[in-house]
């Protein structure tokens, strides 16, 4: 790996630090506990990550477009879909 990239991936892995730092926080303190005992910890991952690409590390907020609302889908085991809005 040659230096510039290497520096990409250091550079990357200290925003994503920051992301993680001040998005789990956000997350825990937003949703409501059902949420935690009815969606799978891998889903709640996976919804992270998604809401992670759209947070901002330097002011601890999303970055929002169009109505200013998070909605998170999942599918239940049968198959239901299920969401949660956050503002």
């Amino acid at each position: 790996m040659d230096t510039t990239r290497q520096a990409m991936v250091y550079n990357l892995s200290r925003v994503q630090n920051a992301v993680a730092e001040g998005l789990v926080p956000w997350f825990t303190s937003q949703m409501p506990a059902s949420y935690f005992r009815q969606i799978s910890v891998p889903d709640q991952m996976r919804h992270m990550r998604s809401l992670s690409a759209q947070f901002d590390p330097n002011t601890n907020e999303f970055i929002m477009s169009g109505t200013g609302r998070i909605s998170l889908q999942s599918r239940t085991e049968d198959g239901h879909l299920e969401v949660c809005a956050c503002a």
